[in-house]
């Protein structure tokens, strides 16, 4: 048999597997993939440790610089395991923009609306050798628990979800149709070869 059709079909399909990554990756990963993934790029920030402990059950959409988020978190000491936060605060932030604590513009890249984080702060990033008299001491690491309860933006070019979702579908059927095409593309010159030699041999 010629390896013309072995070499067809490998190209579709690795033209398929393209196509399926490129404008649809959630069709080739799951849920606990991109949640490994997430966890693995911590390492954005040598100074700031970021775990992420729960995400919303439908699609992230990531933040993205301007953003306003709604935020509510709890603040402890690590260095003496206590807390120094009364009760969970609410604040309001825009992405990008300074805030009381330099580290969480580091801490909460990628984060998501219904996203919930754990995040340890170095003295660099946060209240440094001043401290905050009489909550914080000076040079001690701070771990943040932070919900995002909320997210604004304003990108009137994004497509709602559900069109989103439309388009992962058709992204899908696509790659699937091409795939099946490669594999009749294949059956087809094989019998057409086939039948092309035994005629020769009569």
């Amino acid at each position: 048999m010629s390896a013309f059709p072995t070499a067809t079909a490998t190209t579709v399909a690795l033209v398929a597997m393209l196509l399926l990554s490129s404008r649809s990756p959630s069709c080739l990963a799951s849920k606990e993939t991109a949640e490994a993934t997430t966890r693995k790029s911590d390492g954005r920030s040598k100074y700031v440790h970021v775990a992420v402990l729960e995400r919303p059950p439908d699609s992230c959409e990531p933040v993205q610089l301007g953003d306003h988020l709604t935020l509510q978190f709890v603040g402890f000491i690590e260095e003496e395991k206590r807390r120094f936060t009364e009760e969970p605060e609410e604040m309001e932030y825009t992405m990008g923009e300074p805030t009381f604590v330099k580290g969480w513009q580091y801490a909460l890249e990628g984060v998501c609306q219904g996203e919930r984080r754990m995040v340890v702060i170095p003295p660099s990033l946060a209240f440094g050798a001043e401290g905050r008299p009489p909550q914080v001491p000076p040079n001690v690491h701070l771990r943040f628990y932070i919900d995002v309860i909320k997210v604004v933006g304003h990108r009137p070019s994004e497509l709602p979800h559900r069109w989103q979702d439309i388009i992962t579908m058709e992204a899908c059927a696509v790659g699937l149709v091409v795939i099946f095409i490669g594999i009749a593309a294949w059956w087809w010159y094989s019998t057409a070869a086939a039948s092309s030699g035994r005629k020769k041999i009569r």
